[in-house]
């Protein structure tokens, strides 16, 4: 009989509803179980967070006044239904950053009275349907809707979040609204499905795969990506209805569409070799701000397909773009930049473009004359064909000229201008040609795309500045090279061609190389101030003969290069990555953070802190070492504070007056009487009451005894010969040590 109870109790415990749970009390943590009540309202309390089967209710008995807020602190929360639609007061949901994986295995229904900062929803239903209601309320910058475990999703509303990604789910849209910030993804599982009706899709990028089932025939996708983060779209061979193109994009693979529109202003890349088949192609350019077609590879084309009637594209700017299927492809007003067949193309003839009128705006076409000060006026702004001048009758003044656009030109010239001009980057600068500013140009740049596979372009400043935010974007298999030196915010190069020809660079914060491209970079002979050097790309050729790379509070990636003079300073200091070099310097007061289990190979190492200003080295992973490697000599350092560093390769590592912290090897400490060089002129010694010492101008000498105190510091005084009382000192030995000159020291014995 007793087994008998077991097993119906064991029957009707499994079949027992699910707990629900009531969110009570205000402003709280998800873990606090005092906030979670049996009822609405009420002060019996569960024993436990919610679990994947329970509801979880926010209701009119949860907020007691404005703006309470619920965090998510635990690394996983769990529930059945999430549920907000009969809260009051505003409340607001907030997510830790990326520290809140909220699991929920039912629906998932918002009141459009909160506020909600997500990070990461994780809807996980395993059969069937699930509802989600978002009140049309933006869920989070940051936030992640990751819709997985197999059921089938419906939205009831639009929704508004960072991103979308639909996993091992069906995903219906209901024809609504869909608005990501960042990106709408599927990829990874098999028995996808996308259902988009008819809804608009909003999203910097779109990138799915072709195992996905995705019926799309009527709804519109507008990929506006404004960034240079996003941009993708991967349709993965798939067929869509209309897709609308704005900002910066890069289309993957070979798709079809209803209709492809691109809005003027559009940088649009294809992939090279893939064809874009549509029923309708509409590019919408305009005098001020043209549509930029070409090919991810320069000199490869992509290709656009359309069977049947006419394709007018105006104010097109065309590289390496090939038309095709049976449709007429005009292309008015555009400047066409090679490798470009199947369009009939009204070229839009080179033109000189002065600036006339001082101050203003790039899209003004009354400050864009014919001639040098002249009155007659283009009808359209530069494009990549036309050459922009700016003279000595462009100012009468000092004032600004404000690129409030995207702007285009073949080359940039300044000429014989006054002192004082400003120009200010307020939009991206695309230049295909050569590029230069006049002395005494204040330039405020933004964005700079040396653009076009010319060679022998140059850039040239003139001593003036392209601007401490300026970024050069090198993109193109073209050819540039400096005239004089550079100076500038960042250098980016992904392809083409750069050489410094020996003069310096002057950069307010990095050069770096990424891409998939092999550029080169020529920078033999410069000297190069920066804060950062990042060579990312290993495909990259880097021609580094001579090169001086002055860093300061920074870090330094050196990408298994081979360097000759690497300077390191500032307070702080980071070195990423193995590297050789010919001279390796850190300079006094600079903290340096080595990556732990990194080699630097140096053929001569200097590392002279002062006592005012020690140079601190440690590891970037307390307890692993980083490791100096010299072949020969010796290496002598004054005043560092070691910490997990090991000296190895056949030199004699030696730290002067200076502190062991932990896992130090393979250098020899040295405070005592060793320290002593005798290159001070110190006299009598022995002394007794005096000591007559030879200073330099503004130099001070510190007395330690023999226990490393400091006993006694002279007055700045005189250049040459100075009397010093040591009457105070107590017979013995004294080290002497010049505060100005590193290394210059020496010994006294007071008797």
């Amino acid at each position: 009989m007793k087994n008998i109870y077991l097993f119906l109790f064991s029957i009707l415990s499994v079949t027992l509803p699910a707990q629900t749970y009531y969110w009570v009390g205000g402003s709280g943590n998800w873990s606090d179980i005092s906030h979670w009540a049996t009822s609405s309202g009420g002060n019996q309390y569960h024993n436990q967070v919610p679990t994947e089967t329970n509801n979880v209710i926010f209701d009119q008995n949860s907020f007691a006044s404005a703006n309470q807020t619920v965090n998510f602190d635990m690394a996983e929360a769990f529930c059945n239904d999430f549920n907000t639609l009969a809260v009051t007061n505003t409340p607001a949901f907030q997510g830790d950053y990326y520290l809140d994986q909220i699991s929920i295995y039912g629906d998932f229904k918002l009141s459009s009275n909160a506020q909600y900062d997500l990070k990461s929803l994780n809807m996980l239903k395993p059969a069937g349907d699930s509802y989600i209601t978002s009140g049309s309320v933006y869920l989070g910058g940051l936030c992640f809707l990751k819709l997985d475990g197999g059921a089938n999703y419906h939205l009831e509303d639009s929704i508004s979040v960072a991103n979308i990604y639909v996993y091992n789910a069906k995903f219906f849209s209901e024809n609504n609204p869909i608005h990501c910030s960042a990106r709408f993804r599927s990829n990874y599982f098999l028995g996808r499905e996308i259902h988009f009706g008819s809804s608009h899709v909003y999203t910097p990028e779109f990138v799915v795969t072709n195992d996905l089932i995705l019926e799309a025939d009527n709804s519109t996708i507008h990929l506006d990506n404004q960034s240079m983060v996003f941009g993708d779209f991967d349709g993965a061979g798939l067929s869509f209805g209309d897709v609308i193109f704005s900002g910066n994009a890069t289309i993957i693979g070979s798709n079809s569409f209803n209709s492809f529109s691109v809005l003027s202003g559009t940088e649009m890349e294809f992939e090279a070799g893939s064809t874009q088949t549509a029923q309708n192609f509409v590019f919408i350019g305009t005098p001020i701000e043209s549509v930029n077609l070409g090919s991810t590879i320069i000199g490869t084309q992509a290709n656009i397909s359309q069977s049947t009637g006419i394709v007018n594209g105006n104010y097109l700017v065309l590289q390496d773009m090939n038309a095709t299927g049976g449709a007429t492809f005009n292309a008015n007003n555009t400047a066409d930049l090679g490798n470009n067949t199947g369009w009939s193309i009204i070229v839009d003839i080179p033109a000189d473009y002065y600036w006339v009128g001082g101050e203003g705006n790039w899209d003004d076409l009354n400050h864009w004359a014919t001639t040098s000060d002249g009155n007659q006026f283009h009808s359209n702004l530069p494009n990549a064909l036309d050459e922009v001048i700016i003279d000595q009758n462009s100012f009468d003044v000092p004032s600004e000229l404000n690129i409030n656009v995207e702007a285009t030109c073949a080359e940039f010239r300044m000429e014989n201008t006054i002192e004082g001009i400003e120009i200010n980057g307020m939009e991206a600068f695309h230049c295909y040609g050569s590029m230069n500013l006049s002395n005494g140009t204040i330039g405020n740049f933004h964005l700079i795309y040396p653009e076009g596979n010319g060679t022998g372009n140059t850039i040239s400043t003139n001593n003036a500045t392209w601007g401490d935010g300026s970024v050069f974007i090198f993109n193109s298999v073209g050819e540039w090279q400096l005239t004089d030196s550079l100076r500038a915010g960042r250098l980016e190069f992904n392809d083409g061609v750069f050489r410094s020809n020996a003069f310096p660079i002057s950069l307010n914060d990095q050069i770096t190389t990424g891409g998939v491209a092999a550029p080169e970079l020529d920078l033999t002979g410069s000297s190069l101030y920066m804060h950062y050097w990042r060579p990312l790309n290993s495909q990259a050729d880097y021609i580094l003969n001579a090169a001086v790379f002055y860093c300061s509070n920074g870090d330094f990636y050196g990408n298994g290069l081979n360097y000759d003079t690497v300077i390191l300073g500032g307070s702080y200091f980071a070195i990423e990555s193995d590297f050789s070099t010919n001279v390796l310097s850190v300079e006094p007061g600079c903290a340096l953070t080595m990556e732990a289990g990194i080699t630097v190979t140096v053929d001569f190492l200097e590392l002279n802190g002062t006592q005012a200003e020690p140079i601190s080295i440690l590891s970037s992973e307390p307890g692993q070492q980083a490791y100096f490697q010299q072949a020969s000599g010796e290496v002598n350092g004054y005043y560092l504070t070691l910490t997990d560093n090991h000296a190895i390769g056949g030199a004699d590592f030696i730290a002067h007056q200076s502190t062991f912290n932990s896992n130090v090897e393979g250098w020899q400490l040295q405070n005592g009487m060793e320290e002593i060089n005798a290159n001070i002129q110190m006299y009598p010694n022995p002394a007794t009451d005096a000591v007559r010492l030879d200073l330099m101008q503004g130099e001070q000498f510190e007395f330690y005894d023999a226990h490393a105190r400091l006993v006694l510091r002279t007055e700045i005084a005189n250049y040459g010969s100075n009397e010093v009382s040591i009457e105070h000192l107590t017979p013995g030995l004294y080290f002497v040590v010049s505060t100005l000159i590193p290394n210059r020291n020496s010994r006294l014995i007071v008797y």
